[in-house]
This record gives structure tokens, sequence and C-alpha cells, in this order.
């Protein structure tokens, strides 16, 4: 997911740079390659650390009975 996230945040990003464009503002469509590597390790350890935060609550939940209430 980050991976391709990485390539649709390129379009994404240059739609965003065009649409924010004024007559007398340009802004640049350049991205550096450190950007990209950045974003993807925050991407890979945030995962990480959200898993591992909520591992333990989610194998606590018993899943027959979770399916049989009525929230």
């Amino acid at each position: 997911g980050a991976l391709i996230g990485l390539f649709v945040g390129i379009f994404l990003h240059m739609g965003i740079m065009d649409a924010i464009a004024m007559d007398g503002i340009m802004f640049g469509h350049y991205i550096a390659p450190l950007s990209y590597v950045y974003a993807f390790v925050l991407t890979i350890v945030f995962s990480m650390v959200v898993n591992i935060a909520m591992t333990n609550r989610i194998k606590n939940i018993p899943m027959v009975e979770s399916l049989k209430s009525v929230e």
C-alpha cells in the first residue's frame, strides 16, 4: 500500500499544486527523492507502532460474544 501510495501521491501532488496556483504565484511540482524515502519510512513505522499497540487489545476480544452484541 505504501508503494502504491507513493506513485498515486505524485499525481495527487501535481493536481493540488495546479488547483492552488494563482496568477502571480506558481508552485513547483518537484519532489526531492529523499522525501519519498521519508514518506515511505514514516508510513511503515506508523503502521508498525499501531499494529504493536493494538495486537493485545484485538486478541483479547471474544469474537463469538462480539458477534452476539447488539451494538
